[in-house]
């Protein structure tokens, strides 16, 4: 068995910064080499703790932003997105992840990135829909947008 610190979270093994005993040849050939873990030490304990402190402070940081962002986007209401349609009202195609992200851009000045469009259904109609959109692990927002038929005329 092996002693290390684990720098960076495991499934089924632990957080950052927790030290466990694990076979020697899982640490040596999978978790040292991924810069998983590191061997332990007092002093490598003490280091990983100083760091996970330090990401504590930037985890609670990165929520705050989340929340403000968050309070932000519920402040618009409803986002507007022009389509072409065809005469009888239906879209050509659908709205794309990008799409939506630009116009919640060019609406709010807020830059998204697409990953964080979670409950993102095609939308091949006119009229409201709500899209979520997850900024932090704790923080999730449904921002709604209005597709609006443009015949293009």
């Amino acid at each position: 068995m092996a002693k290390i610190i684990l720098t960076k979270a495991v499934d089924k093994l632990g957080r950052t910064g927790d030290i466990v005993d694990v076979k020697a040849g899982y640490a040596r050939n999978f978790l040292i080499p991924n810069g998983l873990a590191q061997k332990w030490s007092e002093g490598a304990e003490k280091h990983v703790k100083l760091l996970a402190s330090s990401q504590v402070a930037k985890l609670e940081n990165d929520l705050s932003a989340a929340k403000d962002v968050a309070d932000s986007l519920q402040s618009f209401g409803e986002i507007a997105i022009e389509v072409k349609t065809t005469k009888t009202g239906k879209l050509y195609g659908s709205v794309s992840a990008n799409k939506i992200l630009d116009a919640i851009y060019e609406s709010t000045k807020i830059k998204l990135d697409s990953k964080s469009l979670k409950s993102h259904d095609h939308i091949k109609e006119a009229g409201t829909h709500s899209v979520e959109v997850q900024l932090h692990p704790d923080v999730k927002v449904d921002v709604k947008l209005k597709i609006v038929p443009n015949s293009g005329k």
